[in-house]
């Protein structure tokens, strides 16, 4: 909490002025900010990663101190991945990169303030897309 003390004073323009002044202090109150950053470590994955392979791990930023995290996905593309309780995207499901070479998965990170506050894209969305959770042949 910032506070400011502020004096004005008032002169007209009589013969002989006359003046008064006054002091009054102002009180800024900081407010919940919400989450920025949002991030993914990783993009890629191989069609034949096994069952609960880490692609990637979510990070996110927030200015209040002490504020907690937390990372959900709004879209898991049909239960292909998951989050662990850290963040991290994990294969749920198995992939096939002739069926399909790219996964779309939506992240949302929230924080623990009053109220409670989540990411937003520059579409002003509360979501953040991450378009490319790729999957390529092995070449061994």
């Amino acid at each position: 909490m910032l506070s400011y003390s502020i004096k004005v004073r008032s002169v007209d323009s009589g013969s002989p002025s006359q003046s008064v002044e006054t002091s009054f202090n102002i009180t800024l109150n900081d407010i919940n900010d919400q989450p920025r950053a949002l991030q993914l470590s990783n993009y890629k994955v191989t069609e034949n990663a096994p069952l609960n392979t880490v692609v990637g791990n979510l990070s996110a930023s927030d200015e209040d101190k002490g504020q907690k995290l937390s990372f959900s996905l709004v879209d898991d593309d049909g239960g292909k991945f998951a989050l662990d309780s850290k963040g991290g995207l994990y294969k749920a499901k198995s992939t096939d990169y002739e069926t399909s070479a790219v996964h779309y998965v939506v992240a949302k990170v929230t924080d623990n303030g009053q109220p409670a506050l989540s990411v937003s894209d520059c579409k002003n969305s509360s979501y953040v897309e991450y378009p490319r959770v790729s999957s390529w042949q092995n070449t061994l």
